[in-house]
């Protein structure tokens, strides 16, 4: 279960934080995908929800808010900068860093990266977007 752990730290730091807080996770075996199962990800289906919303419980708060935007207007495509803006969240580094472990829970639970990118444009698919609300709620009921 991941915690949020709000800490300050001087604003030219943020980015040395990030890759400290990556390479930890890169070395966490919990997060290491199956070998047994790389390159052969499921699509979504609407009996995921469970897994949908274990993944969403592993996610960092950015990832959640970034997540969230895209659920919320399922199907509507938007620009990085406008979606760290809606979520008020970091652009840039941070921003792409806290998509990276939501993709390696998906894979990691043998199922395919649940948001679109294509063209400097993210969205999630209202189909898949309609589980990932579903499994939001039942996350933050607990």
């Amino acid at each position: 279960m991941l915690i949020d752990v709000p800490v300050k730290i001087d604003d030219t730091r943020v980015n040395d934080l990030y890759a400290l807080i990556i390479k930890h996770r890169l070395t966490s075996p919990r997060v290491q995908p199956d070998p047994e199962s790389a390159g052969r990800e499921s699509a979504w289906t609407k009996s995921d929800v469970d897994v949908a919303a274990a993944i969403w419980r592993q996610m960092s708060d950015v990832a959640r808010r970034i997540m969230s935007v895209l659920l919320d207007a399922p199907g509507t495509r938007y620009a990085a900068a406008d979606i760290a803006a809606i979520a008020q969240v970091p652009s840039g580094r941070p921003f792409a860093a806290a998509l990276t472990w939501p993709g390696k829970f998906c894979k990691g639970n043998g199922r395919t990266q649940f948001w679109r990118y294509e063209s400097g444009q993210y969205w999630i698919e209202p189909d898949v977007g309609a589980i990932f609300a579903k499994a939001r709620s039942s996350a933050e009921r607990g």
